[in-house]
């Protein structure tokens, strides 16, 4: 009885192996040249990035990242032109950081969590910041500045709003004040 069982399963076994190479081997072939990734992971100072169409986007950190950190307008002659979603999320040690003005966007919650981090400057070229939340639990988060060239983001007395003050994006929880007396031009 157990050869015969064991004649059972050998069979099903081959069999299913032999009905799946066939429907592989029926599949058409694809070029090796789709196949390869579109982003390259890579770590530098304590930055982890990806590399898509020649544009650097930050997609993390490793422990080792500094309390203050420089993200630099090029990594090794390519752009850092994006800081990925939650790429700082619950970075607690962050204190600083300073962002190039190669950046043209930065993502959902990029900064959420950084407890400790006290200021920030969104440089002249972003024009996307995905969502305000980017800044969600930064207790100590005292100031957002932009750059006064940026054509899509404005400051005004540490608030961050969209270029026409029409939009109040986002109040930094730390900037102590007890009372802020939104601008009339504010709709939303």
């Amino acid at each position: 009885m157990k050869k015969k069982r064991l004649y059972s399963m050998l069979c099903a076994w081959l069999f299913s192996t032999l009905a799946i190479g066939g429907n592989i081997s029926a599949l058409p072939l694809i070029p090796a040249s789709v196949l390869t990734a579109s982003a390259t992971e890579t770590t530098d100072q304590g930055l982890q990035y990806e590399i898509t169409d020649g544009e650097i986007r930050i997609t993390g950190h490793t422990d080792d990242l500094p309390a203050a950190v420089v993200i630099p307008d090029e990594i090794g002659g390519v752009p850092v032109t994006g800081i990925g979603d939650n790429a700082f999320s619950w970075c607690e040690k962050l204190t600083s950081v300073t962002l190039p003005d190669s950046l043209t966007r930065i993502g959902v919650g990029a900064f959420a969590g950084c407890t400790h981090l006290t200021d920030i400057t969104i440089p002249k070229n972003v024009t996307s910041i995905a969502s305000p939340a980017l800044f969600s639990y930064c207790d100590a988060l005292r100031s957002i500045a932009v750059d006064p060239d940026n054509t899509a983001y404005a400051s005004a007395d540490g608030v961050l709003f969209n270029k026409d003050l029409t939009q109040l994006l986002r109040y930094p929880i730390g900037n102590g004040g007890t009372q802020y007396s939104v601008p009339d031009s504010v709709t939303a």
